[in-house]
């Protein structure tokens, strides 16, 4: 039978009654202490908060073959230009490209692009954000869901 050694601890590979040496505890303290560092200059300086876009307007030219869409978007770096897209379950397809503002922030841009239809509502229809590197669409920063009637862009499946 073997016997029950209270209190004893084991290190892996060890026998029992082994400890974790003094300095292997001060070395995990020092990574602890590391990660709380990089977690308090995250908090001070903070990721800011998160990118929104919104489109808050379309219309339709009388003449047909283009519509626009005014476009609200905050959280972007100021004096910036992005990208604005839409998509439904494919490929974005660019509409044009906006500046933000010193604050940050897009307020009632306007892009017009070509399109076939006419205004109604698409439930899978989203609206983006992207950066723009050397005048070409990058990253998407930001995507909602378009809450309002418009025209679908041209090349756009529904």
């Amino acid at each position: 039978m073997l016997s029950i050694a209270r209190g004893a601890t084991r290190v892996a590979g060890e026998e029992l009654g082994a400890t974790v040496g003094s300095r292997a505890r001060r070395k995990w303290r020092v990574v602890a202490a590391g990660f709380a560092d990089l977690v308090c200059a995250i908090a001070v300086t903070g990721c800011g908060p998160l990118p929104t876009v919104q489109v808050v307007q379309s219309s339709v030219a009388f003449e047909g073959g283009s519509c626009a869409v005014t476009v609200n978007a905050s959280n972007v770096t100021p004096n910036t230009t992005y990208g604005i897209g839409m998509y439904t379950t494919g490929s974005p397809v660019d509409l044009g490209t906006l500046t933000s503002n010193s604050a940050g922030s897009i307020v009632n841009g306007m892009v017009s692009y070509p399109s076939n239809s006419f205004p109604r509502h698409y439930s899978n229809l989203n609206v983006e954000v992207y950066t723009v590197n050397s005048g070409q669409f990058g990253a998407g920063l930001t995507s909602a869901p378009v809450t309002i009637e418009v025209c679908l862009p041209t090349g756009l499946a529904p």
